[in-house]
């Protein structure tokens, strides 16, 4: 598909997470969000021929510290952009999926 001379492409796939694979996830304390982000980075990474990989974590809280929070009419969203580096020969699945995940649980501060 082209837009604007801007040329991008739709991907569409679908996967299937064995019940095995969300028990491991579950022992190694991990979140499926956390593990789709380590796979569409590995696609992102893949498909555009770089490294270095943005991806945006939505948050949706209310600050503790905000008066009168209860008050706000609405969702209180942020995106705070997660920077993935694939540079690395990336041998585990298991240990990038607990980098992103780490970054993603440290991201909740900037909300």
């Amino acid at each position: 598909n082209t837009n604007n001379n801007n040329t991008y492409r739709t991907l569409k796939q679908t996967y299937t997470l064995s019940s095995k694979s969300i028990e491991i996830l579950q022992q190694e304390n991990l979140t499926l969000a956390g593990f789709f982000n380590a796979v569409l980075a590995l696609i992102i990474a893949n498909d555009t021929h770089q490294f270095k990989v943005s991806l945006g974590n939505v948050i949706s809280l209310r600050p503790s510290d905000l008066e009168d929070a209860e008050s706000i009419i609405g969702p209180c969203i942020n995106t705070i952009p997660i920077i993935v580096d694939t540079s690395n020969n990336i041998i585990n699945i298991l240990e990038f999926t607990k980098n992103i995940h780490l970054q993603m649980i440290s991201s909740y501060e900037h909300a």
